[in-house]
């Protein structure tokens, strides 16, 4: 709205400082002050209008403006859908510190521990193995006694006796590791043998696992990379992937 003014009120209005405010008459369209309760042109009396004025506007039904409805509900679906990716993100960089936190109080397996299980199982296996060593060599001394031959220890026997120890070495390894992680040897001293993310370790993962080490057995080497591997892996855990960990290590899952 353009007020038209000479410059003596204006001068007047603004120059004392003064908030002055104008409304134009609803019956006449005069001009003048806010402040006063009737038009000077026509005389009507504002205050009874403005009364008037205000219950019809209360009886007025509300009327949304276009577009505010699903304006509301976008901003209704905007806040859930912001608030499910803040959950998500939340979960992870939890879940994600929760593994940092757990990774850190893993404790490895390392060289010596290893080897003095290893040791132990080889202990284990001896015993065995003269077991059955003796009980297969009275069995075959009654075998040729009864085919009267003589008893003598051939190439064939020695060669029967061998492939029967690199099978019970199988079977021990390999259902030890499957079945609970750990041997005779890994259990006396509190290790254990995980695949990844703390899982057990499948029958598959057990025999590639033992298969490796007897093919890397006469090197040496692969068992010495544990001295430099950070997580103390030999190179049969990082062809199978499993690790070998302290058994007294924490779960992840537990809080």
């Amino acid at each position: 709205m353009h007020l038209r003014a000479d410059r003596s009120l204006i001068d007047f209005l603004y120059g004392g400082g003064r908030c002055v405010t104008f409304m134009k008459c609803p019956e006449c369209g005069y001009i003048t002050f806010d402040s006063l309760e009737r038009c000077p042109q026509c005389g009507l009396e504002w205050s009874a209008q403005s009364e008037e004025h205000r219950e019809a506007e209360n009886k007025r039904p509300e009327v949304e403006a276009p577009g505010s409805a699903p304006l509301r509900e976008t901003e209704e679906i905007s806040t859930a859908g912001l608030e499910l990716r803040v959950d998500e993100k939340f979960d992870r960089l939890y879940q994600q510190l929760k593994e940092e936190e757990f990774g850190r109080a893993i404790l490895w397996g390392g060289f010596m521990r290893r080897g003095c299980a290893f040791f132990v199982d080889l202990l284990v296996l001896f015993f065995l193995s003269l077991f059955l060593f003796y009980g297969s060599y009275i069995a075959f001394r009654v075998g040729m006694a009864f085919h009267d031959s003589p008893a003598s220890l051939d190439a064939s026997f020695l060669a029967l006796i061998a492939g029967a120890w690199i099978t019970l070495g199988a079977v021990y390894f390999v259902l030890f590791h499957a079945m609970g992680g750990q041997t005779i040897g890994k259990w006396v001293f509190g290790l254990r043998v995980v695949g990844a993310k703390q899982h057990p370790v499948t029958y598959l993962q057990a025999f590639v696992r033992w298969l490796i080490a007897l093919i890397f057995a006469p090197v040496g080497l692969g068992f010495l990379w544990i001295i430099w591997h950070k997580e103390k892996r030999a190179w049969h855990d990082l062809l199978a992937g499993t690790w070998v960990v302290r058994d007294r290590s924490p779960s992840p899952n537990a809080d």
